[in-house]
C-alpha cells in the first residue's frame, strides 16, 4: 500500500479530478461495527491505475470481471479507504471536479465525523452520519427509475 502525501502537482490534480469525474466512485456504507468509507477509480487501462497508485498512494488491485471473460478486458482498481487519506485527496481534487464535486463535499464532511475506533457513537453522531450516507446514495444513484432510500429510517434499518 502506498503513502499519501501532499506533494502533488497542479496538473496531476486536474487530471485526477477529470478522470475521477468519469471513472471514480465514492461511497459511505454501514458495517456491523459502524461505517465504512471508500474512494476508488476503476479502469481497464492498467497504466492509468498504476499512475494513481504511484502518484497518490493507496491500494491497487485487479477487479472482478463477468464470468464470460472472453469479451471483457481485465478491470483494475485504485482506491483509498482511510478517512484521513480520502479527505486529503478529495479536498485536493475538489476545486477541479465538475461532475462529482458534491460527492466529494459530502465525503469530506463525513470524514470530519470519524471518531476514535472503539469509542461508542452517540445517537446524534449516528444520525449525522446516516444523513450524509443517504445524501451520498442519492447522488450516486444511476438515474431515474432507481430506488433511493426515502428517509434516514430506511437506511437506519440496514445498520
Amino acid at each position: 500500500m502506498g503513502t499519501l502525501t501532499d506533494d502533488w502537482l497542479r496538473d496531476d490534480l486536474i487530471y485526477a479530478a477529470a478522470f475521477f469525474d468519469g471513472e471514480g466512485n465514492v461511497t459511505i456504507t454501514t458495517t456491523p461495527s459502524g461505517f465504512a468509507v471508500q474512494l476508488c477509480v476503476y479502469n481497464t487501462y492498467e497504466p492509468v491505475v498504476d499512475w494513481f497508485h504511484q502518484t497518490f498512494g493507496g491500494a491497487k488491485s485487479r477487479g472482478s470481471t463477468p464470468n464470460d471473460e472472453r469479451h471483457y478486458r481485465p478491470r483494475y482498481r485504485w482506491g483509498l479507504s482511510s478517512g484521513r487519506d480520502i479527505a486529503r485527496f478529495a479536498a485536493a481534487i475538489r476545486p477541479f471536479c465538475r461532475v462529482k464535486g458534491q460527492q466529494l463535499d459530502i465525503m469530506c464532511e463525513f470524514t470530519k465525523l470519524i471518531g476514535t475506533p472503539g469509542v461508542r457513537l452517540t445517537d446524534e453522531q449516528i444520525n449525522a452520519r446516516l444523513m450524509l450516507m443517504l445524501q451520498m446514495r442519492q447522488l450516486n444513484s444511476a438515474g431515474p427509475g432507481k430506488p433511493n432510500p426515502a428517509s434516514v429510517e430506511d437506511v437506519h434499518g440496514q445498520t
